[in-house]
């Protein structure tokens, strides 16, 4: 049986052993929290970056969308006066198809009315012509 100075060296030994392991464990804590320490403000510098580069893109697109708004309000403005117009020009052109429509049918009756009145003339003339012959 080992005597107590033995134990009381072993046990020594073994504290010494667990205080190195336990230093060196430490020391590899340190490194790695430093590591990943390192690797999050990267992480944030990175991101801190990206914001700062979409601020002017954000706006920029901001711009872009109040722009193409105003165009697309501008057009609708537009596109709803030409329909007005449009609708305008068909009524116009209706009326004036009908104004046509009637002229000719007038026309008509006044030529139709004139070559009655001069074929009757001429039958009148012609008839005239052969009393005053016989």
């Amino acid at each position: 049986m080992p005597n107590e100075q033995t134990l009381n060296l072993i046990l020594s030994v073994a504290e010494i052993v667990l205080f190195i392991s336990l230093i060196v464990l430490s020391i590899y804590l340190i490194i790695s929290v430093k590591k990943i320490s390192a690797s999050v403000q990267s992480i944030e510098k990175e991101a801190k970056d990206v914001s700062d580069s979409l601020t002017p893109l954000l706006s920029d697109i901001s711009y872009i969308v109040e722009e193409v708004n105003i165009i697309t309000s501008k057009t609708r403005r537009q596109i709803d006066k030409l329909v007005h117009l449009t609708d305008e020009i068909i009524d116009k052109g209706e009326k004036a198809i009908h104004t046509v429509n009637r002229l000719e049918t007038i026309g008509d009756n006044y030529v139709s009315n004139g070559l009655n009145f001069i074929s009757a003339l001429n039958k009148g003339v012609k008839t005239f012509g052969k009393r005053l012959k016989h």
